[in-house]
């Protein structure tokens, strides 16, 4: 086991901040470390809004999914993901770009063997978006007992509301300015990350010796 690669993106978690810019780099780096076998571990502070944000750019690009398909999916996986209003924008954005097909296709053509793994993603993501409805149309509460998630998902109420104009919050100011991680590491393995890495984006691939480099494409 060998690390492969590390990034970071020092930004802060405030609607001001501008994460569009970055979408293209995550999509190369998450998408190239899984069709090389690797997995990708993404986390930021809080795991609630710039992680949510890089992967919901991944999933917009690479699968063609909607923002909100993306957000629902990731939230299938951590309910309390909640990118923050400008985040919300810069994504919506990202789904109507035109250069955003332009990159998808880039990514296929960098890419002509990832046809299996985006046809699973898909499987996988309709099949959980699927029985995410079901629970909540049965009103089932998609939370962990931990009193950690439930703060989190009442920060996260709070954020939405402040999104609609319905709370006087001032949106973002739930999170101290930190950093956004993605760690791309090796099937099935734990994810070397340290809890102390909480400034900004940071970016780890991992691989076996047996295992070819993961390459970005060309840009």
């Amino acid at each position: 086991m060998g690390l492969q690669s590390i990034k970071h993106v020092n930004e802060s978690d405030l609607p001001q901040t501008n994460l569009l810019p970055y979408f293209e780099e995550f999509v190369h780096f998450i998408h190239a470390a899984r069709v090389n076998g690797g997995c990708v571990y993404v986390h930021c502070a809080a795991g609630v809004s710039r992680s949510t944000t890089a992967l919901c750019s991944y999933l917009i690009c690479v699968h063609g999914l909607t923002f909100k398909d993306a957000l629902d999916f990731i939230r299938t996986r951590r309910e309390v993901a909640c990118p923050n209003p400008g985040f919300v924008r810069q994504l919506q954005f990202f789904e109507q770009d035109a250069n955003t097909v332009t990159l998808r296709a880039r990514i296929r053509s960098a890419f002509p063997d990832d046809s299996a793994l985006v046809e699973g993603d898909l499987k996988e993501i309709k099949d959980a978006l699927a029985e995410r409805k079901n629970r909540l149309g049965r009103g089932e509460r998609l939370l962990s007992s931990d009193p950690r998630h439930r703060l989190l998902h009442y920060l996260q109420q709070r954020r939405e509301k402040a999104t609609q104009g319905i709370s006087g919050m001032e949106a973002g100011d739930d999170h101290e300015p930190s950093r956004v991680s993605v760690v791309a590491e090796a099937p099935c393995e734990t994810s070397v990350a340290s809890e102390e890495e909480d400034w900004g984006l940071t970016w780890v691939a991992e691989e076996r010796d047996d295992q070819p480099r993961a390459k970005e494409p060309s840009r």
